[in-house]
């Protein structure tokens, strides 16, 4: 349900582009969220200490629980606490065991999972982190790679609303571009795939604009800037959801970016609920 006194905050993803903005003051660090995983953590905050920061990570693989031990709670919360996130964020899971892909998008998988399998396994590792303090709990929609076994069930909202069924005191972070793709998989508008999904669990959505590769059937989530029609798929769910934060994922130039978080930040005013 939209709260229509919710005006969400913009992050921006930490990169050298934003660091250049606020080296000029051409952004204020009080205005934003910086978005910081495990790698970028450190030197943001050796730079920005007093700056807001967004932890999230998708190098832990919720799928397999076996990643999710005492040693890596542990070193999570200690890096959450260090910079003070609001929350810890992760991809939902796969359907396997082992999943890594390349920024150029190549993947490689072992160990598949059945459906059960996988919902079994994300929901232990999301119950594990919560109860030992790696929480609030984001579990972020996942896209889906070509021809990959790993995602072959995990981005649909059947499987998805299973796991926030059993998973109640996680929230969803929204993935715009992921959900794109997903419905692009389905052969169904992405209106129609967002509407299927617990929105009333939403606090934070990522945005970014996913684009057609030459050679390459299947929409590719290309992080790349924002387009009239994603913009218009934002202002369709913030007339749905009421996150807290929205998070522009998108690296490019100084120039860039700051036109892209002027898009944004213009558009994060209250919004009516539908009727």
């Amino acid at each position: 349900m939209n709260d229509p006194n919710n005006v969400p905050r913009v992050a921006l993803q930490y990169c050298d582009g934003l660091v250049t903005l606020l080296e000029r003051g051409s952004l204020a660090l009080g205005d934003i969220f910086l978005k910081v995983g495990p790698s970028s953590l450190k030197r943001a905050h050796l730079r920005w200490g007093d700056a807001n920061y967004l932890f999230h990570t998708g190098k832990i693989l919720l799928s397999n629980p076996d990643e999710v031990g005492p040693d890596t709670v542990h070193k999570l919360r200690s890096l959450g606490e260090q910079v003070g996130t609001p929350w810890y964020s992760f991809h939902l899971g796969w359907a396997c065991r082992s999943f890594r892909a390349t920024e150029a998008r190549v993947v490689t998988t072992a160990e598949p999972l059945t459906w059960d399998e996988a919902l079994d396994a994300i929901v232990l590792s999301s119950t594990r982190l919560i109860e030992q303090g790696v929480a609030p709990l984001l579990l972020e929609n996942v896209p889906v790679f070509a021809n990959d076994i790993g995602s072959r069930f995990v981005y649909m909202p059947e499987f998805i609303c299973e796991v926030f069924s059993r998973v109640k005191d996680a929230g969803l972070l929204l993935d715009l571009g992921h959900g794109q793709v997903a419905a692009c998989k389905m052969g169904i508008e992405p209106r129609d795939y967002f509407a299927q999904l617990p929105l009333d669990r939403v606090r934070e959505i990522h945005i970014s604009s996913p684009r057609y590769r030459p050679g390459v059937e299947l929409l590719v989530d290309a992080h790349e800037a924002l387009e009239p029609k994603d913009v218009a798929l934002l202002e369709w769910v913030l007339e749905r959801a009421s996150p807290d934060i929205v998070t522009l994922e998108y690296q490019g130039t100084p120039d860039e970016i700051l036109e892209q978080y002027h898009i944004l930040h213009d558009r994060m005013v209250p919004k009516r609920p539908v009727a």
